[in-house]
């Protein structure tokens, strides 16, 4: 559980030097996908991933199906305004969905097993 704890706040930290670089130099780009992108960084150069932060990330992936529930809940919500867009939502949901999928393929076939 340690190792876990651990691991949570380097990817807390990450997340947040990543903000604090986006404010400081007011990038258009969200500060959680500037951290993330420093984290994947670190982690190719060090051509692993240290256990405290893949026991984390573990973690995080099992409780991830919960993060959805209040988006969900929003879109259920504001019905009357989904279906006027109905058109640009499936065309985002797709599109995000592919690009997941590809960024994470790609991911997964550049890190070390």
């Amino acid at each position: 559980m340690e190792q876990t704890l651990v691991g949570l706040f380097w990817l807390v930290s990450v997340s947040l030097m990543g903000e604090g670089l986006a404010h400081f130099f007011a990038a258009p780009v969200p500060g959680s996908v500037i951290g993330l992108l420093m984290l994947l960084l670190a982690l190719c150069a060090m051509g692993r991933i240290p256990e405290p932060i893949a026991q984390a990330s573990r973690l995080l992936i099992t409780l991830l199906p919960l993060l959805v529930v209040p988006a969900g809940a929003g879109l259920m919500a504001q019905s009357a305004l989904r279906l006027n867009d109905l058109a640009a939502i499936a065309a985002a949901v797709l599109f995000s969905t592919c690009a997941g999928l590809l960024v994470a393929g790609w991911v997964a076939g550049k890190v070390p097993r």
